[in-house]
């Protein structure tokens, strides 16, 4: 039932439960043609989370090791004339309720990144979002349109994969369920995380408020983002 809701967190919820090999769910699900047919109706690239656990699922119960998802395409190309202005002394002032915290970006590095969130950023599309997850020591995490980290919009950029590592706290990254399925969602690293690197877009840093950074819990809100 929750597979065939079209809702994207129940269907990506249930899908990773399959995957639960104490659960045996290959001894009752040798047929997935229903998981198949949800997969049909979900639209790419704003549904790719979804999508991509849902394949994960039917890999599981064909037996399939290779999963057959393959990458997926990014519709929103770098929009080169946006970047006229932004460098590397381009500010984001991130007003929380718990305070404000600065980014600096890396528009050398990751441009399509820094593009997009910039545009989304005037857009006020940031506004009032929530801090939807907070993994102590590791991760804080918004952008998020539904609020549970599972809402997206109908276009995806290129992961951009540069040479550079998540070797300090304050790296902030584009949220990915794979390649080329980067948004809106950003999240902000509480410390070294060196098994982020190669995976995640960096495309900016904390450069003052890290405190702020350290005292955001889950549920608070990212206010508005300033670009300066």
């Amino acid at each position: 039932e929750a597979i065939l809701s079209k809702d994207v967190g129940m269907m990506a919820i249930a899908s990773n439960l399959v995957l639960n090999e104490s659960l045996d769910f290959k001894r009752f699900w040798q047929d997935s043609t229903f998981i198949e047919t949800a997969q049909k109706n979900l639209s790419l690239p704003k549904e790719a989370e979804a999508y991509i656990a849902l394949q994960r699922s039917i890999d599981f119960l064909k037996g399939n090791e290779k999963s057959g998802v393959g990458t997926l395409d990014y519709n929103n190309p770098i929009n080169w004339a946006a970047l006229d202005g932004i460098n590397e002394r381009t500010r984001a002032i991130i007003a929380t309720s718990k305070g404000n915290f600065t980014l600096q970006f890396y528009p050398k590095l990751a441009p399509g990144s820094v593009e997009n969130f910039v545009r989304l950023a005037k857009d006020a599309y940031f506004d009032n979002k929530f801090v939807h997850r907070v993994v102590p020591n590791f991760v804080i995490q918004t952008g998020c349109n539904r609020g549970d980290g599972m809402g997206s919009e109908d276009f995806s950029i290129r992961s951009e994969l540069a040479q550079a590592y998540y070797d300090d706290e304050g790296y902030v990254g584009m949220a990915s369920a794979g390649r080329h399925t980067e948004a809106t969602q950003w999240f902000v690293t509480h410390s070294p995380t060196p098994h982020l690197d190669g995976r995640y877009t960096i495309f900016a840093k904390v450069i003052d408020g890290m405190e702020v950074v350290h005292q955001i819990q889950q549920g608070d809100k990212i206010a508005k983002v300033v670009i300066k």
